[in-house]
């Protein structure tokens, strides 16, 4: 009777450290998804979010160890105790490879969203009568404010105008996201794919196609 009266305790206290364990896990998961977002453009608070992210995934292994492992015997089941905290850890991290690419598919949605607003047809009509005589025009800029609501829509730095004598290096309309001293986020929109492709291939960096001409892009600064 002593020992039925004391089980509900226990599997009260079993229960209780369940539930702050799902709570770690899921509250490190939305922190590496909120961590991607930010860093879909480059934006610095990425790192300390990631970094948090990374405290509480280590708090939470420690604590599923001791839910697992902690106060038990040494019995022949402690091999698979074991099993389950690597278990555990190796399922979190795969989840957490998938759940970080939520701030590039926000990142494609917000360039097609662009898209859909006219930024191929608006940049081409941009790159052929450029307004100002220098080759960007920045936010704080009073031009900005006249460009083409589906440029202002991804909100650049600044808007570069890449024409240049080089045959390689095709004319393009660039939209920085990330970069004061150089281009190293952002967006490109050329005149067509094989204008892309020729950049690419007399540039550093990387590319990913958003639609035909529009192409999200990234250069080592």
């Amino acid at each position: 009777m002593d020992a039925q009266r004391g089980s509900p305790p226990r599997t009260h206290g079993r229960k209780s450290k369940l539930l702050l364990s799902g709570a770690l896990i899921s509250l490190f998961l939305v922190s590496v998804a909120y961590g991607s977002i930010l860093n879909r453009w480059g934006d610095f608070r990425a790192l300390f979010v990631c970094l948090t992210a990374g405290i509480i995934w280590i708090v939470w292994i420690v604590h599923l160890g001791w839910i697992m492992i902690g106060g038990r015997d040494g019995s022949s089941r402690r091999l698979y105790r074991w099993g389950g905290v690597i278990g555990g850890a190796l399922t979190s991290i795969v989840a957490s490879r998938l759940v970080g690419q939520v701030g590039s598919v926000v990142r494609s949605h917000e360039i097609q969203a662009s898209v859909n607003a006219g930024l191929r047809e608006d940049c081409i009509t941009l790159l052929l009568n450029w307004p100002v005589k220098e080759d960007r025009i920045f936010q704080s800029e009073p031009q900005f404010e006249a460009l083409p609501t589906s440029i202002k829509m991804l909100t650049p730095v600044y808007v570069t105008n890449e024409r240049t004598d080089d045959p390689n290096l095709p004319p393009n309309v660039g939209l920085c996201k990330h970069g004061f001293g150089g281009f190293a986020m952002g967006v490109r929109v050329f005149r067509n794919d094989d204008d892309a492709d020729k950049y690419k291939s007399n540039t550093e960096g990387g590319c990913e196609r958003i639609a035909p001409g529009v192409y999200y892009w990234w250069h080592p600064t």
